[in-house]
């Protein structure tokens, strides 16, 4: 076998290859591939996974606060405002209706998303002390741009509607009032209550106290006591104060007080079998008279009183004595014509006719008395 040597050996000349371009995400996956095919342990698996259960959570953590913290912009968000003021002495508010206003907004998602919520407080105005008490038109954009709710999260705000707000400024004064029982209850109190104390302040703006002059008070609310069902005196020690006037602004010094009352026997009904009916006319009108289709007397009228006016009636000791009166005018005068009309009557103090007696009508005739046979 011949011998070849070097020098006999053919010659090709040898190209110089190219450098590999360094590529990071193939040195990554290359190096990762290598650290687990070369030490896939079970310790190994076990340091990954518990790698993961808190990387996973704080990646997604961070992309839920980066998504938030975008900037974006609502319209038309819906804002419930009220107004204020620092001077104890003074008392502001708003114009009926713009308690709530629509704006734009400006700025991270997660501010807009918690300023938009619900069941937010109103947004607070602080008035301007410098004012004089009045009532002042404003703009709101100039009120409430500027408000630590909105510069503080780096909200803007624009296009409020409406876009001017009314704001009442006036002055707080105090009146003493004097506390009552409410008037409806008149039927059932034997005389007016004893309150203590007798008098409260009532505390609002002076607009509203001085327009009330001559009708304020505080009424005491007896209704809500089951005593009141039981005649006889009572003490009450603690019953709650109402407002006479219906305005938020209004306040009383005190919630309650005692009151002692004095309760009226239980009142009673009793049937008169027969009322006699008496004729009133107008100025004039003598010349006419009266026919009552079913006699002069209303059968059956009941009364409603005390047992002991009651009892009185009975036995004919009061006066005057009851009797239906028919009040007739001119234009009742229709000569031959049936008619039908309501009566009144007159009863004796602390007697009432029961409603559904009051609603009775007579039915009668009117005549010129030269047509009337005697």
């Amino acid at each position: 076998m011949p011998v070849v040597t070097i020098a006999d050996a053919p010659t090709t000349p040898i190209r110089a290859q190219p450098p590999t371009r360094p590529s990071p995400l193939r040195d990554l996956w290359t190096a990762v591939r290598r650290g687990v095919t070369g030490s896939l342990t079970r310790e190994s698996i076990g340091s990954f996974f518990k790698t993961l259960a808190w990387v996973v959570p704080l990646t997604f953590l961070i992309w839920v606060w980066a998504e938030r913290e975008q900037v974006a912009t609502e319209n038309d968000v819906p804002l419930r405002v009220s107004v204020r003021s620092t001077d104890a002495n003074r008392i502001v508010s708003l114009a009926p209706g713009e308690e709530s206003i629509l704006v734009n907004l400006t700025g991270p998602r997660s501010y807009i998303d918690m300023i938009r919520r619900s069941d937010n407080p109103p947004i607070e105005i602080v008035a301007d002390n410098n004012l004089a008490p009045g009532t002042y038109r404003q703009g709101t954009l100039r009120l409430i741009r500027d408000l630590a709710i909105f510069r503080d999260s780096g909200i803007t705000v624009s296009n409020p509607r409406p876009d001017a707000l009314t704001i009442r400024i006036d002055e707080l004064i105090e009146r003493d009032v004097p506390v009552k029982a409410p008037p409806e209850l008149d039927n059932i109190l034997d005389g007016q209550p004893v309150f203590t104390p007798p008098t409260v302040k009532v505390r609002g703006p002076r607009a509203v106290i001085e327009a009330e002059r001559g009708r304020l008070a505080a009424f005491a609310d007896l209704g809500a006591f089951d005593e009141l069902r039981t005649p006889g005196e009572h003490k009450l020690p603690e019953v709650r104060l109402m407002k006479s006037v219906d305005d938020d602004r209004v306040t009383l010094s005190r919630p309650a007080v005692s009151a002692i009352v004095r309760v009226k026997q239980a009142d009673i009904e009793y049937k008169i079998p027969s009322m006699p009916i008496y004729t009133s006319w107008a100025p004039g009108l003598g010349n006419y008279r009266v026919t009552f289709m079913q006699g002069p007397v209303v059968p059956n009228v009941t009364v409603i009183g005390s047992q002991p006016d009651i009892e009185a009636l009975k036995k004919d000791e009061l006066t005057p004595r009851p009797k239906a009166l028919l009040e007739l005018g001119r234009e009742d005068i229709k000569p031959g014509e049936s008619q039908t009309k309501r009566l009144r009557y007159d009863l004796p103090p602390g007697l009432r006719v029961k409603a559904d007696d009051l609603r009775r009508e007579v039915e009668f005739r009117i005549n010129d008395r030269s047509e009337v046979s005697e």
